[in-house]
């Protein structure tokens, strides 16, 4: 199973930054068989937060039964599948660096990316593979063809920790399209 979820928008909102989707959202998830021609049955659980004024969690059960003669595509599915973040290779992604320095409780990440600029108003996300381990809001800064981008990471423990740095993700959102980035160097 993979799922496939499009470039979110930004959204400010009493002073803080989110992340996410409006009014629609269509999340194309390709799954493969185990045993190739014959029906599948896929069922599963989501959760998501579900905002306006405030963000709310939601829990979404699906299933169903995919025949085995199932291989045509819905065209509102094409276009969410059109409308994925692109490779670093493809955004011109030339180098990204990551230091790491303790702070009271976890630790302060700087990623430094060189990549052209994607408009005037870009965003970069930090996301970490352990999902106990909160992440902040990145401040993102560019200088030329150099975004560096600050954010502090905290565990449940609220101790400093082992980074392995090809657990993170970073994605950079520009006016029109987003970048996938993974992992990093150190800096």
């Amino acid at each position: 199973v993979q799922t496939h979820w499009p470039v979110p928008g930004v959204f400010l909102q009493n002073g803080y930054r989110s992340v996410g989707y409006e009014d629609e959202l269509i999340i194309p998830v390709q799954i493969a068989p185990v045993n190739v021609g014959e029906t599948m049955v896929a069922a599963g659980e989501m959760t998501i937060g579900v905002c306006k004024d405030i963000c709310v969690p939601v829990t979404l059960e699906f299933s169903g039964t995919l025949g085995a003669d199932a291989t045509s595509r819905d065209q509102v599915i094409e276009t969410a599948l059109a409308d994925q973040p692109i490779s670093a290779k493809q955004a011109g992604v030339k180098a990204v660096a990551c230091s790491v320095a303790p702070i009271d409780d976890g630790l302060r990440l700087t990623v430094t990316i060189e990549m052209p600029p994607f408009g005037t108003d870009e965003h970069a996300v930090v996301e970490f593979a352990d999902k106990t381990v909160w992440v902040s809001e990145a401040k993102s800064s560019r200088s030329g063809d150099q975004l560096t981008a600050v954010a502090d990471m905290v565990p449940a423990n609220s101790t400093p920790f082992a980074l392995v740095r090809s657990d993170l993700r970073f994605t950079v959102l520009g006016a029109d399209t987003a970048v996938d980035i993974r992992g990093c160097a150190r800096g």
